[in-house]
């Protein structure tokens, strides 16, 4: 409904806001207090607000700002037949104060006279709102919009968006921006409601206010959808109460169209892509919803009551399809004309016609599509920027300049002696830009025509030419993923996650994107190179209380890995059957064995599976999951080849007599079993585990996989007691699967080297991994190490020690249902120590988890000798395993240092190789600098 009145005709109204308390009692604004107003109430409030104003018609400037007081003013100017220039900010030097003269200020601290008190009158009586827009000389320009003008766009936005009733639509952009008017506009004026909010779409509290007020819209410019995505919203459930969010300011890439319209249709929601020009105050075109995945680059459809027509060079109307003309618009909303000066406000409506300036075609249904601009002005951030305006004021400097650039920022090249620092300075001066959105290129002469004009073309291509605007020497943030990777054939679209980034690289990975931009986005390793490339970099900031950057993960990961050497070395000294025999039984070691056994390998794969769904996101399941195979499967097949035919040396020295030694390796050489997997077989249920992840991904589309993941997340980690259960729910299925597969008889395969019931008590710790990848802002709750968590982990654990070797079936059934317990509550207290104390680059963190991989690998070669030798001395047990570890370690380090040099050795013992291109540049934080392996 659009404003309906009680017999079901449309109400026209005279002017915006003229009959905004018939709709009574109907909620009109729920403050930034969050009080509720209704439309009589804030009609009322709003008519106060400007009892000050004299009853004579006169200018106002407003700082629009979202807040109660700002919008009560406006709306009660409006009311009182004022004309009402929306300023963003209202500073009294500004150049629109200084140029046009408004009679009264309204700056947060009600209305405050500026020339006197006394209108000066010269106001066209149609002339309703002004807004700022750039000029053809740079100089400051406004948009004059009539009572029509604002009032037949705002209802023909509410007819096309299909408003009913109990539509509450939160701001997200500031209303001086004529798509904030706009939604202001559209909703007040046809008996809906606003929520007013003052937060970014990229912090929690905006979402909080959203959830808890009810917000059934969403506004935002492709920079707040990309933040959107960033920050995980397609993979979580829309919010409940969301009926439809719109996209203007720009334009938004086909390919992120194509997910928010995929997210919108699985969710039973709307999506609408729209196009305008403040000129047009402000909406001319929409995508219906239902047309926008086979449109996904088109503008749509004219506005009700407008009409788009397409005029070629000579101005003549072009009818037939796919041919390009210049986009004209005509319709009510069509802006009275631009003022430069106070006295241009007394002059009538002088345009039927709006020239947008914009190329376009005319496609199947009725659609119109963008194709280019016909003249030179660029729109970074929704901000309309005139290339010449550029040069003027460049020139007027002193400076000899051509300017270019697109809408992710501008391109000025300059002659010299003209100095970078000048044209910055110029430039920031006078456009509210991000310094890294500008671009300086040194000349020795600007690039012209034959006809003596500047080669605009020739300068763009001078630009693409170039590197990144990094410093000499540096190499472009794309050439520095694929130095990382080993893939020198990366591409723009590729992100870390689709071009194989895994656990392995992801700390010098992060590292590298924080150098470039001086901090690390959200959601990194899930957007495109190009689309990193493109973000502004910044001055690194402070982290925010409890924000991690995700180090911790790896570190964490890297500090289980590394936990074999002395789980392992421990071994040597227990009463079990193991490959060799240090000494004699140490029981504490054998304590300290079993406790590290309880948790060591569940978080381990915990972070295997958040990596998984973390790094799956970009890439067909099938190509992912034969990736992963062939990474993973290379260096166990190189363990099993190379290594672990030492290790069962070691066995053969250590168990028989000297003159046995050959017959007992060669025995075990030409026997399969488990020793040929003994400490590897957790890449076999990787690539188990991946493979099934694949499969079903294959046959659920992710983005459900990821909602439904999300969802899963939230209840499971809600409260202390949901996540018991849940982890009791994990053993039952866990004795029910063993069980099951001891029916079957397949509890071992492959001569028994494969402990298929291990795999199924491991499996719960890889899903709730994948859980808290889908929903990456709770991972901070899991990383919880309380009371609870605490006490459940002991308790556990110690059923878990006392029981270990009791075969009877109650005691394996118990065994196998406390497992997933332990290793999930001991994961959080893990995960907890590493987010505190480790989530943070160290020189040798970052050297550790570099060489995690081959270390662990290898290790067991070194722990095995070194506890063969050991077993021929006589020395205490605990100094022997204090010199076992350290010693094995610093052997592993050295075994990976010498891989690490060849390409061939480091594919072998990583599963990933070098680059053909040579060290890649150091990252380098305060502690130094470290090569970026290419891992």
């Amino acid at each position: 409904m659009v404003g309906t009145q009680p017999d079901g005709t449309m109400e026209r109204l005279r002017g915006l806001f003229d009959a905004l308390e018939s709709h009574g009692d109907a909620l009109a604004v729920i403050d930034e207090t969050g009080r509720p107003w209704s439309h009589a109430e804030f009609a009322a409030l709003a008519d106060a607000e400007c009892a000050a104003l004299p009853r004579q018609r006169c200018l106002v400037a407003l700082r629009a700002a979202n807040g109660l007081g700002a919008l009560a003013a406006y709306v009660g100017a409006l009311r009182g037949g004022h004309a009402v220039l929306l300023l963003g900010e209202a500073e009294e030097n500004s150049p629109l104060l200084a140029r046009f003269r408004p009679d009264f200020l309204h700056a947060g601290e009600g209305w405050r006279a500026l020339a006197g008190g006394v209108p000066a009158g010269g106001l066209h009586p149609d002339l309703s709102v002004l807004l700022a827009t750039s000029g053809s000389t740079g100089e400051p320009k406004l948009v004059r919009l009539s009572v029509e003008n604002v009032r037949s766009n705002a209802l023909a936005i509410a007819e096309y968006l299909e408003l009913a009733p109990g539509e509450r639509a939160i701001t997200t952009l500031p209303f001086h921006y004529s798509y904030g008017m706009s939604v202001i506009n559209s909703h007040l004026a046809t008996g809906h409601a606003l929520i007013l909010n003052e937060d970014s779409v990229a912090e929690p509290a905006f979402w909080a206010c959203f959830e808890a007020h009810g917000a059934t819209s969403f506004a935002g410019v492709p920079h707040s959808f990309a933040l959107l995505e960033r920050s995980g919203f397609l993979s979580r459930p829309a919010p409940p109460s969301l009926r439809y969010f719109t996209q203007a300011g720009g334009r938004l890439p086909e390919e992120r169209v194509l997910r928010f319209a995929d997210f919108a249709e699985g969710e039973g929601r709307r999506f609408y892509v729209m196009y305008g020009q403040t000129e047009a105050a402000p909406r001319i075109a929409y995508v219906p919803p239902a047309l926008l995945r086979q449109h996904p680059g088109a503008i749509g459809l004219p506005v009700p009551g407008g009409r788009i027509t397409l005029l070629d060079e000579r101005g003549r109307r072009i009818e037939a399809p796919g041919v390009e003309g210049e986009l004209v618009y005509s319709g009510p909303n069509v802006m009275m004309g631009y003022a430069t000066q106070r006295e241009d406000l007394a002059r009538g409506a002088e345009l039927t016609e709006l020239r947008t300036g914009d190329l376009a075609v005319l496609g199947t249904e009725g659609l119109f599509t963008i194709t280019g601009r016909k003249s030179r002005f660029i729109k970074p951030f929704g901000l309309r920027i005139g290339l010449d305006d550029v040069e003027a004021l460049l020139r007027a400097a002193g400076i000899e300049a051509a300017a270019t650039g697109n809408d992710d920022g501008l391109q000025i090249a300059v002659v010299a002696p003209a100095r970078t620092e000048a044209v910055l300075e110029a430039v920031l001066g006078r456009y509210p830009v991000s310094p890294a959105s500008v671009r300086v290129l040194q000349l020795s002469e600007l690039p012209r025509l034959a006809s003596g004009k500047i080669d605009y073309a020739g300068l763009r291509g001078s630009f693409a030419a170039t590197d990144t605007g990094l410093p000499a020497g540096h190499l472009s943030l794309q050439d520095a993923f694929a130095e990382l990777l080993g893939q020198p054939g990366l591409k723009a679209e590729d992100s870390f996650s689709s071009a194989g980034g895994d656990s392995l690289n992801f700390i010098n990975a992060s590292l590298l994107v924080e150098e470039r931009l001086g901090f690390v986005p959200e959601g990194w390793e899930r957007m495109s190179l190009g689309e990193l490339s493109a973000i502004p970099p910044r001055m690194p900031e402070a982290r925010p209380a409890g924000q991690s950057r995700l180090f911790f993960l790896d570190q964490a990961r890297t500090g289980l890995m590394l936990l074999g050497i002395p789980y392992h070395a421990a071994l040597a000294y227990m009463d079990y059957p193991w490959i060799v025999k240090a000494g004699p039984v140490s029981t504490p070691l054998t304590l300290f064995a079993e406790v590290l056994n309880t948790f060591r390998m569940p978080g381990f794969f915990v972070l295997a599976g958040f990596f998984a769904m973390m790094f799956i996101d970009r890439e067909r399941p099938g190509p992912w999951w034969r990736n992963r195979a062939i990474q993973l499967g290379i260096p166990l097949a190189a363990t099993m080849l190379l290594l672990n035919p030492l290790i069962m040396l070691a066995h053969a020295l250590n168990m028989g007599a000297d003159d046995q030694v050959m017959a007992n390796w060669l025995a075990q050489l030409a026997r399969p079993g488990e020793h040929w997997i003994v400490h590897v077989w957790f890449l076999v249920f990787l690539i188990a585990y991946y493979g099934a992840f694949a499969w079903a991904c294959s046959l659920w589309r992710r983005r459900s996989i990821m909602r439904d993941a999300a969802s899963a997340a939230d209840i499971i980690l809600s409260s202390g007691a949901s996540f018991t259960l849940t982890t009791m729910a994990a053993g039952l299925v866990t004795v029910l699967g063993v069980a099951v597969l001891k029916a079957l008889g397949l509890t071992f395969i492959l001569w028994d080297s494969l402990y298929l019931s291990e795999m199924v008590s491991l499996f719960p710790a890889f899903a709730m991994g994948c859980l808290l990848a889908a929903r990456r802002d709770l991972i901070g709750r899991f990383a919880s190490a309380d009371l609870w968590t605490v006490a459940v982990a002991l308790a556990s654990t110690a059923v878990l020690v006392a029981i270990r070797y009791r075969e009877e079936t109650l005691f394996r059934a118990l065994s196998f249902f406390l497992s997933p317990m332990a290793g999930l509550f001991w994961a959080r207290i893990v995960l907890y120590v590493a987010l505190r104390w480790f989530d943070r680059s160290t020189r040798w963190g970052r050297r550790l988890v570099d060489a995690s991989m081959t270390i662990y690998l290898v290790h067991l070669v070194f722990v095995v000798f070194l506890g063969a030798g050991f077993a021929r001395l006589d020395l205490p047990v605990l100094l022997e395993f204090a010199i076992i570890v350290p010693a094995t370690l610093a052997l592993s380090l050295g075994f990976h240092a010498v891989v690490s040099r060849n390409p061939v050795t480091m594919l072998l013992f990583t599963g990933v190789a070098r680059g053909r291109r040579g060290p890649a540049a150091p990252v380098r934080d305060g502690a130094g600098s470290l090569p970026v392996l290419k891992a």
